[in-house]
């Protein structure tokens, strides 16, 4: 599975901006991806990302390969990672 794209927009600790096209279905155009970062009152931070596809049957498409599941997968491994590295922190 390959993707490409480029980077919109970065500005450190607050928003990223990319653009993501999948080799597979090329064709189908790219998304624009954008993540924010935002404190919150308890100390943390917040992860939001969103995707504007090129039309809804590009999404529904999309949605049909099982990416759900994989992008589930990969922000419940990066929760863990965030975890260990603060538990990592605290420790030392």
């Amino acid at each position: 599975m390959a993707f490409s794209g480029v980077y919109k927009e970065l500005v450190p600790g607050e928003r990223v901006v990319f653009t993501q096209t999948f080799e597979q279905m090329r064709a189908a155009g790219e998304v624009v991806v954008t993540i924010t970062l935002e404190a919150t009152a308890d100390g943390f931070t917040r992860l939001v990302q969103r995707a504007l596809y090129p039309s809804k049957q590009v999404l529904d498409a999309t949605i049909a390969t099982g990416m759900e599941k994989g992008a589930r997968d990969s922000f419940e491994q990066l929760a863990r990672l965030v975890t260990e590295l603060r538990d990592s922190r605290s420790e030392a």
